[in-house]
């Protein structure tokens, strides 16, 4: 990323397995089956995979994220469910790029997302959870703060499934607090996979550093923003390369909806992004050596698309 020229480094974007399975160890919120004790390497792949020998454990269950052929590992809670920090992940990984002079962005699946996507034993709505969630939240940020971070995305992606009052206001109630404890660290949040839809609103009243939004799913969101003022000191993450498909962006087109958008945002809160997380994506395409010259120039992989962001 630093070296095609990325100004913000991804900071705990790596995963041994699954992202929702990383933020459910750093919540705490193990299922009783796999004990009590902290969560090592083999505990996490017991999670992950189970344990089929006698006396074994049945996996974490899994299923489709959003309209990805990704499969992600279902948080499973209890009424009385507790939290608390149970992994260093984040923060060993945020000095690991203060050690090498990086200059990085925390990326974190935001509260609403981890309970919306979580099964709760007795089929009630997991967001009433919130309370309890909410202070564990705060320290993660709390920490990262006073550790040295500059900027924490969390990622909201169930925005654009869940048209509903209750995800809108577990949204106001999740990021007043959240704001409150980022202090000088900016906060910025991210919702991939398509269009906010009726959560429009809501986003750009929160108090929060950054906006970022898909530009690649829907054909009417930039003009729905044009619609409505801009926040004041708000930077807009504008995800113009497509973190979904193999195929080259269109760079014309790409830096025109970006001088668009800087005309409402202004120049200087613009960040130019990927429309979502890379790892739906190939690593490189210029290892595709067997394929055909022509199809080759129009393939671009995780590093072709970072060379966009940088171009754009």
């Amino acid at each position: 990323q630093l070296e095609a020229g990325i100004d913000l480094v991804g900071i705990n974007d790596f995963s041994f397995y699954d992202q929702m399975l990383d933020m459910t160890v750093l919540l705490g919120a193990i299922p009783e089956r796999f004990g009590n004790g902290p969560v090592d390497l083999d505990t996490y792949f017991r999670m992950a995979r189970g344990e089929s020998k006698t006396g074994g454990v049945a996996a974490v269950d899994m299923t489709k994220w959003f309209d990805t052929k990704y499969r992600y590992l279902v948080p499973g809670v209890v009424p009385e469910q507790t939290f608390g920090i149970g992994s260093d992940k984040p923060f060993v990984e945020l000095a690991e790029a203060q050690a090498l002079g990086l200059e990085g962005k925390i990326i974190l699946i935001g509260p609403v997302t981890w309970l919306r996507l979580a099964a709760l034993e007795g089929g009630d709505d997991p967001l009433t959870l919130l309370p309890a969630l909410l202070p564990v939240y705060t320290e993660i940020i709390s920490r990262l703060v006073a550790a040295g971070a500059g900027w924490i995305e969390l990622h909201e992606p169930v925005l654009v499934r869940d048209q509903d009052t209750a995800a809108g206001a577990a949204l106001v109630t999740a990021y007043e607090v959240l704001s409150a404890a980022a202090s000088a660290a900016r906060l910025l949040v991210h919702v991939p996979y398509g269009d906010p839809g009726v959560h429009l609103d809501t986003l750009l009243g929160l108090p929060v550093a950054g906006l970022g939004f898909d530009f690649t799913r829907s054909a009417d969101l930039t003009e729905r923003l044009f619609e409505k003022p801009w926040p004041t000191g708000v930077c807009l993450a504008a995800g113009i390369v497509d973190g979904r498909n193999v195929w080259i962006a269109d760079l014309d087109r790409a830096l025109a909806e970006l001088q668009r958008l800087s005309a409402h945002v202004g120049l200087d809160h613009l960040i130019v992004t990927t429309s979502c997380s890379l790892q739906h994506v190939p690593y490189d395409a210029s290892r595709e050596t067997h394929l055909e010259p022509e199809l080759r120039s129009w393939l671009a992989f995780a590093e072709q698309k970072l060379n966009e962001l940088s171009i754009l």
